[in-house]
């Protein structure tokens, strides 16, 4: 009697998925990077509304740049009321990225209150 063993995982829809994958971040890479530069140049053409419509969208997807700014934003009034709450909500999720520059803010804040630059 032959055994033959029963395919506990098929390669096929792996490859699949693994090619889907690298193709998805060949195409949304450059218009994710595209449009955190478009968002940036309004931010320093002192666009504000425009940064904050471009950056949103990115920072609610995970762009851990696109947090930082977003923190930055809600922390100095740029566009926006400031809203120290928002602030620190998107440098936390930068932080957990990685992001060296969120964290550091975020260990400012909690040694004294948040100053306005």
């Amino acid at each position: 009697m032959l055994y033959v063993t029963p395919k506990i995982f098929d390669v096929t829809c792996f490859r699949f998925l693994a090619l889907a994958a690298m193709l998805s971040f060949i195409v949304i890479t450059p218009v994710a990077a595209e449009n955190f530069k478009k968002g940036m140049d309004a931010y320093s053409a002192g666009d504000y509304a425009t940064a904050l419509q471009v950056l949103r969208p990115l920072a609610e997807q995970g762009d851990v740049e696109a947090q930082f700014n977003l923190g930055q934003m809600y922390r100095k009034g740029k566009g926006v009321l400031p809203d120290y709450i928002q602030a620190t909500k998107w440098f936390r999720l930068a932080a957990k990225q990685g992001h060296a520059s969120s964290r550091s803010i975020l260990d400012s804040l909690s040694v004294q209150p948040m100053e306005m630059d």
